[in-house]
């Protein structure tokens, strides 16, 4: 399995927050769907925090497990072509098996 951290960046207005809802768009929901599709398996993204319905994020951390390994510049990069407002600014491996929900450092 490999683990990867992904920044991302979104303009909140249209989601109601990060956490999938039952009713309402999320941030997380949107890029699981994306990822699901573009590496061809069931993907859970978990995020260093959570936002409200309508917060922007500049920089918010978050990983993902797969058993494909993603070169960079490759499939992941490109998912600010499929969701409006959501932009991920990288993807690198993240070998560490911490969770980053439980190392965040700053939230503003």
């Amino acid at each position: 399995m490999n683990r990867y951290q992904i920044l991302i960046e979104y303009e909140g207005t249209l989601y109601n927050g990060w956490q999938i809802q039952k009713k309402g768009k999320s941030i997380q929901e949107n890029i699981e769907i994306v990822l699901s599709k573009l590496l061809k398996e069931k993907i859970k993204i978990y995020g260093s925090g959570r936002t409200d319905t309508g917060v922007h994020a500049k920089e918010q951390s978050a990983h993902f497990d797969t058993t494909n390994k993603i070169i960079q510049k490759d499939k992941v990069i490109n998912i600010s072509e499929w969701k409006d407002n959501i932009n991920l600014k990288n993807d690198m491996p993240f070998h560490d098996q911490t969770f980053l929900r439980y190392v965040s450092m700053e939230v503003t």
